[in-house]
C-alpha cells in the first residue's frame, strides 16, 4: 500500500476533512470541543454589551439608587 499526497487541486475541502476524519478517528472529538469553543466565543460579543447596558440600567441608575449586590453580580 502506498501513501499518495494530493496537491488539493483533484479534491476538495470537505473530501479531505473526510479523508483525515478516517484515518484519523480522533478529530471528531477535536472538532465537536472547537465547535462548543466557538459557539461560546460567537456569544461574547452579544452578552457584553447587554451586560454592561443591565449593569448601568439596573445596578448604577436603579429605581432605589445603586445597587451594589446586582452590579457585583452582573460583573
Amino acid at each position: 500500500m502506498s501513501t499518495v499526497m494530493d496537491s488539493g487541486e483533484e479534491i476538495g475541502a470537505i473530501r479531505t476533512i473526510r479523508r483525515g476524519v478516517h484515518f484519523s478517528p480522533e478529530l471528531k472529538e477535536g472538532i465537536r470541543g472547537t465547535r462548543a469553543l466557538a459557539g461560546l466565543a460567537s456569544a461574547g460579543p452579544v452578552v457584553v454589551p447587554i451586560a454592561v447596558q443591565q449593569v448601568l440600567d439596573r445596578g448604577v441608575n436603579g429605581p432605589g439608587g445603586p445597587d451594589v449586590s446586582f452590579t457585583v453580580w452582573a460583573g
